[in-house]
């Protein structure tokens, strides 16, 4: 069971896994696959083609552009915006206010604008 506000707008080509919750203001555009296990907060933009694993949670005002990819178990901070075709590895915390223009290693953290790796 999915936790949907009726404030929400998610297409319905979205494919949603089971046991995500989907926040005022979000909107999911068409042709998205989200995982199991996920919040997507308020004012969340996820747009085209963009695929979501599990476990993952996605702060309050973030924007995701089109064919982007967040895989399982990763953190995105408040207000950070991920650039199209960007691929966000496991396990990633990036910090608010970032702006995610490069690729994301797995079980590392970033932040910044510009966006910079923060641990090995």
């Amino acid at each position: 069971m999915n936790i949907i506000s009726k404030y929400s707008n998610v297409d319905e080509n979205t494919i949603l896994g089971k046991g995500n919750m989907i926040i005022s203001g979000a909107t999911i555009n068409v042709n998205c696959k989200i995982g199991n296990h996920n919040i997507i907060n308020t004012n969340c933009s996820i747009d085209h083609n963009t695929k979501i694993g599990n476990f993952i949670n996605i702060s309050p005002g973030v924007n995701v552009a089109g064919s982007a990819e967040i895989k399982d178990k990763s953190f995105i901070g408040m207000n950070t915006s991920i650039k199209e075709k960007i691929i966000v590895e496991k396990n990633v915390v990036v910090g608010a206010n970032s702006f995610v223009n490069i690729n994301c290693k797995q079980n590392s953290k970033y932040f910044g604008l510009p966006l910079k790796k923060v641990n090995d």
